[in-house]
């Protein structure tokens, strides 16, 4: 941009001194466009001039029909066009082996939401969150034959300081009921406290398999290394409930030697191992992670091969953003899920894609309304939001899952703009639907909490 600026303040000089060279230069240039014009498509009538030394993102169309994606025009030099790339380097193309260049979106960037952690809440913004927080005391105090729910509110309390929501939880992390104390561990991470001493250790030695899988989960979120050795035998358990739940929790206290067994739940035919696989490499990550990626691609189809590149493109490898093009335009049955990463990418045609099914009729299944949700959450997150209007019918359904379901995605978003979206949800007379709202308030409000709700989320 600022060479740009350069740019253009030298051809000023230009005129200003050289008034008849200028005009001589001018009509030379005229004439070796309108020999070799270049045709600019989208982006609203945008013209060549217009999107220079922009962060337009745009496709060249060379002649012959090859495609060059995902570039900026940095400056045009006579009969040249110069362009930079995703990494930064600089490739030229003649404007005469150029069909047209076109304009992926719109030509004033669309920026992902990013919400800074040193950003102040606008004051009507600050009222739904102390709304929010009022709500939840309320509900702590009134859910006192749930404790499930009370558990859950005095994590929020806890979490912004609240002494007797802490006490309550110690209690309960110190009880006999080995359940309940798994329970008020829960409640405990997300308030960020410390774990009783030998809690994860009780759980996992317990006979009940349930409570074994809760501890387990337990200990990859609250670090507890002690764990290993059990963790690494209930990895190699046949069964999902121990192994899933131990690979992600092996995976958060940065043990490597699981990688080969991660990347073979990636082909198995449980959904939950599927999952744990893929959550396990993304976070341990590291070259040696992307290049055994790298060379499985090439030896698997199908899903299997659609979660490798899922990871290959969160762990930041330019190759995975190809390969998830290659399967948005040749896979058709994997293609509504590709579209889904790529259009949170700001990949221009899976964003016209996803806005082409949201104004398909479908019926109101939960599978197609999740899909719908999903759809508007990932237009969201390119930074365009007409697809608000999604999440705010959806809000107004009458089963609580689905709601609760959005209210998640809007979390996820950390967009403050959202918080107006669920105000009335806080309200409530749902306890359950209530408090979501408050944490999705919470989370949105406060991205160190987010990211703790979404480490919870990953895992239970």
């Amino acid at each position: 941009m600022n060479k740009s600026n350069s740019t253009k303040r030298r051809a000023r000089q230009t005129v200003n001194y050289w008034p008849m060279l200028a005009m001589i230069l001018f009509a030379t240039v005229f004439s070796a466009m309108h020999v070799h014009a270049v045709t600019v498509t989208g982006g609203n009538g945008a013209s060549l001039s217009s999107i220079t030394g922009s962060p337009t993102l745009v496709t060249v169309v060379l002649r012959g029909g090859a495609k060059d994606p995902n570039l900026q025009v940095l400056e045009v030099q006579g009969s040249v066009i110069v362009f930079t790339t995703e990494d930064g380097d600089r490739i030229s193309y003649q404007k005469a082996d150029i069909d047209k260049v076109e304009v992926q979106g719109s030509v004033v960037e669309r920026r992902k939401a990013h919400v800074s952690d040193t950003v102040v809440l606008r004051p009507e913004d600050q009222r739904i969150v102390d709304g929010a927080t009022a709500r939840v005391a309320e509900l702590f105090k009134s859910s006192k034959d749930n404790q499930g729910l009370r558990i859950w509110a005095a994590g929020m309390m806890a979490y912004d300081g609240n002494k007797e929501a802490t006490e309550y939880l110690n209690s309960l992390a110190n009880s006999n009921n080995l359940q309940t104390r798994l329970d008020a561990a829960r409640g405990l991470y997300m308030a960020g406290k410390p774990l009783p001493e030998g809690l994860v250790s009780d759980g996992l030695s317990s006979n009940n398999r349930n409570l074994r899988a809760q501890a387990a989960v337990l200990a990859g979120l609250f670090q507890t290394e002690e764990a290993t050795p059990e963790l690494m035998a209930m990895l190699n358990d046949r069964s999902a409930q121990f192994s899933a739940p131990a690979a992600v929790a092996l995976a958060r206290l940065g043990n490597r030697d699981i990688i080969p067994a991660l990347f073979a739940m990636l082909g198995s035919t449980s959904d939950e191992k599927n999952d744990a696989g893929v959550l396990g490499l993304i976070t341990l990550g590291g070259a040696d992670v992307i290049d055994s990626v790298k060379y499985n691609i090439e030896k698997t189809d199908g899903l299997e091969r659609f979660r490798l590149i899922y990871i290959l493109h969160r762990l930041g490898a330019p190759e995975g953003r190809k390969h998830l093009i290659r399967v948005f335009n040749e896979e058709l049955t994997i293609k509504p899920e590709a579209a889904l990463v790529l259009a949170a990418d700001d990949y221009w045609e899976a964003i016209q894609y996803l806005q082409g099914r949201l104004k398909r009729r479908e019926d109101p299944t939960p599978d197609n309304q999740r899909y719908r949700a999903r759809t508007a959450h990932a237009i969201l997150q390119s930074g365009d939001p007409s697809a608000v209007h999604v999440f705010q019918s959806l809000l107004r359904e009458e089963d609580r899952g689905m709601r609760s379901y959005v209210l998640g995605l809007i979390a996820d978003l950390a967009d403050r703009k959202m918080l107006k979206l669920i105000q009335p949800t806080i309200r409530n007379v749902d306890p359950v639907l209530s408090l979501v709202a408050c944490n999705t308030a919470m989370a949105t409000a406060n991205p160190e909490y987010g990211k703790r709700l979404e480490a919870f989320n990953d895992s239970f």
